[in-house]
């Protein structure tokens, strides 16, 4: 009997502790944003176990200059970065996307995602789709655009490459600093264990916590109520694994020599995890660790977490155009 009821507390902890949905309600005339990919998607690749995922390509009248890849953070597609492919293609760039397998476009069941259980998968899948890629397109230098969770992915996948799987270049952008601790702490792995079973609203975190993706409310809450949303949030076991790669990223980033685009703003509480403390020590590690202080650097005192969205929108994206062209042969 006992078993039981702990059994019925714990499913209504996993699936409805608190709601996913968003505080914020769409204006009248507006729309969330639309769904990434077609069902079934029109693009989709196999990666190193046999899972496939979805992917975006964007190509320019002529033959691309460079290849940029985009890499999504938490709960992110590929279609967040709409803005910045359209600027890249017009530039005479061509731009790919691989959806993370943890998210919206992840192998099924449902009941997976938001829940991995190891983080090396995400880099295998990086270095494959970027291998993929390349055989579509010979000989042209590839960069990668990380945002946020992918800032992370694009560090530690960078530093475990090698020779041709090298990429010419890293768009870092607004990484997640709340997951890149220094090392891992007895205290913090058991507090995360205990209650890695536990699913977190992810959309009512956001609203909760004063997280948002950008500074334009009104992008923000057309995004959220998107069908591309993880509808039952995260497990607190992707935190855990998400981390473990962020320490790993946070010690192998300084030794990058690969050119590094770094861009952050000082009013991005989400890649905290909403602990403004971190500031100062995001602000150091941006200026002066990642690839040892070499990385060209874009800072925007009043930019949030997505800096090719709201205010910082053009800025942002004259930045990445002009640093891919001063590094494109």
């Amino acid at each position: 009997m006992k078993h039981s009821y702990m059994s019925k507390v714990a499913r209504w902890l996993d699936g409805a502790w608190f709601s996913n949905k968003p505080v914020s309600q769409l204006s009248p005339g507006d729309h969330a944003l639309p769904k990434c990919h077609e069902t079934p998607p029109k693009h989709t690749w196999e990666s190193w176990d046999g899972v496939k995922l979805p992917y975006m390509v964007a190509l320019p009248e002529t033959k691309p200059k460079a290849i940029m890849l985009i890499v999504p953070g938490t709960d992110c597609v590929t279609g967040d970065f709409s803005s910045l492919t359209i600027a890249l293609v017009a530039q005479g760039y061509a731009v790919y996307g691989c959806e993370n397998r943890t998210f919206s476009y992840g192998p099924e069941p449902e009941s997976k995602k938001g829940n991995p259980r190891d983080w090396h998968p995400w880099v295998k899948d990086l270095q494959g789709f970027s291998r993929f890629v390349k055989t579509l397109h010979p000989g042209l230098p590839i960069f990668w655009q990380g945002h946020s969770f992918g800032g992370v992915q694009i560090l530690q996948t960078a530093a475990e490459c090698t020779g041709e799987d090298v990429p010419d270049g890293l768009v870092v952008h607004s990484p997640g600093f709340g997951l890149m601790f220094k090392k891992a702490t007895f205290l913090r792995g058991l507090s995360y264990g205990i209650i890695s079973w536990l699913r977190l609203p992810w959309l009512r975190l956001m609203d909760t916590c004063d997280m948002p993706l950008s500074t334009d409310p009104e992008w923000d809450c057309r995004w959220q109520h998107s069908e591309d949303r993880l509808p039952h949030g995260f497990k607190v076991r992707y935190l855990i694994n998400a981390a473990n790669m962020g320490i790993a990223a946070r010690n192998s980033s300084p030794k990058l020599t690969m050119p590094v685009l770094a861009l952050w703003g000082g009013k991005d509480r989400m890649g905290l995890g909403g602990n403004d403390k971190l500031r100062a020590e995001y602000d150091h590690y941006m200026r002066h660790e990642l690839a040892s202080g070499h990385a060209t650097q874009f800072y925007c005192g009043d930019g949030g977490h997505l800096l090719t969205e709201g205010a910082t929108k053009q800025a942002a994206l004259d930045e990445i155009i002009r640093w891919l062209a001063a590094h494109v042969s």
